[in-house]
This record gives structure tokens, sequence and C-alpha cells, in this order.
């Protein structure tokens, strides 16, 4: 049986970020990618069903808590990239959800992705994720 590609959202501020994110899951993984400015999160998440969202962490906790919260309704599972604008990386300001360093280490942020993608229901983690 073929299992459908995971679908990503990647949600960022600066787009050569979110490039830069999108090219190594396309190399590495077997998925489908959208790309959208951080402000346009609700509607991209109204207008499809992701599994996995990658977006970039606010310095206000509450703002990322509700980010995650609308994110989790949707049934996709938050990864969130640290922010710029915060000088210290903080974990609280995410909460208990995934959270990777900027500047990003590709292999940390693959890493993540990975364990999130074995953990899909029905996920053929072999087929999915050796395309490295």
């Amino acid at each position: 049986m073929i299992m459908p590609q995971p679908q990503i959202l990647i949600a960022e501020t600066q787009y050569f970020i979110a490039l830069d994110v999108e090219h190594l899951l396309d190399a590495a993984i077997s998925c489908d990618i959208q790309i959208v400015p951080l402000n346009a999160l609700a509607e991209a998440l109204e207008k499809q069903r992701f599994d996995i969202a990658i977006i970039e962490a606010e310095a206000r906790t509450t703002v990322n808590i509700e980010r995650a919260a609308m994110i989790e309704a949707k049934g996709a599972t938050v990864i969130f990239l640290s922010s710029y604008a915060v000088n210290e990386p903080d974990p609280v300001h995410v909460g208990s959800r995934l959270q990777v360093q900027k500047p990003l280490i590709h292999n940390e942020l693959l890493g993540v992705v990975r364990q999130v993608l074995k953990q899909l229901p029905g996920s053929d983690s072999e087929g999915l994720l050796d395309n490295s």
C-alpha cells in the first residue's frame, strides 16, 4: 500500500530561512512542503491538512502557546524554530513543544523531523526517511 507523503508547513518571517528548511527537507525526506509567511499561518491551516508545522517562535510565550494549540487542533505536530528576536534561546518560550535553535544545524532539524514522522500513524519510516 502506498502511503501519502507527509505534508509539512513552514511558517517563518525570514523567507531565506524558510527556503533553507525547504531545501534541506526536500533533499532528505519524501514529503510535500508549503511555505507561508508567519502571519498567514492560520489561513494555511484552514486550507490544507498538515502533519508537521515548522514555525518561528515569538518572544512572547502566550503567542507561541496559542499558535501551537491552533496547529495541534488541526492534527499537526509543531516544531518551533528559535527566534533571532530573543537574545537567549529558552525552551520556556514554546512550552513543552519541540524546538530547534537558529542558526540551524541541518542534522539537528532533520533528526527532529524524522522523530516526528516516525510517530505518525501508519508511517512507513523506511520509505519516507531513507532519502538521504
